[in-house]
């Protein structure tokens, strides 16, 4: 598991944010390549695993970053991953004014896969041993007794 043995420092939190602004800068730079360049199968295969990865890695240390706040200010487990969905908000700025007609389809691959594991990556790192199981449970039925 990939939870730090000792509690979050400043420096995980730095080392994650620098990962993700690689990581950003990383995807800024693939989706602005000329679309010329994929002409073969081998480039384009090349091109999706590319950007693939380098989500990836932004979403590991957006989530990481995130954990560290999540654990400072005491978040529950359907927070963190709620909180997941902040890692659109810097790409829909980005990919807003690039231009291109796929930047739709950008962000909703931004939102699906960056914005849900994110929140994931953030409530394994804040909470381990807490299952989806006991996150997607019903709440209890409201009484007027309570025991």
């Amino acid at each position: 598991m990939f939870t730090p043995a000792k509690p979050f420092s400043f420096r995980w939190v730095a080392s994650a944010a620098a990962g993700f602004g690689v990581a950003f800068g990383g995807l800024y730079w693939l989706t602005t390549l000329p679309r010329a360049d994929h002409a073969t199968i081998a480039t384009r295969s090349g091109y999706a695993c590319a950007f693939y990865c380098v989500l990836a890695v932004g979403v590991f240390c957006s989530g990481t970053a995130l954990a560290y706040v999540g654990r400072i200010r005491k978040w529950s487990p359907k927070i963190c991953r709620m909180a997941g969905l902040t890692f659109l908000l810097p790409f829909a700025v980005v990919f807003g004014t690039l231009g291109y007609p796929q930047s739709a389809l950008v962000l909703l691959d931004q939102w699906a896969m960056g914005g849900m594991l994110a929140g994931l990556v953030c409530q394994k790192f804040v909470y381990p041993h807490v299952k989806s199981d006991e996150l997607n449970a019903p709440e209890p039925p409201l009484t007027l007794f309570p025991k």
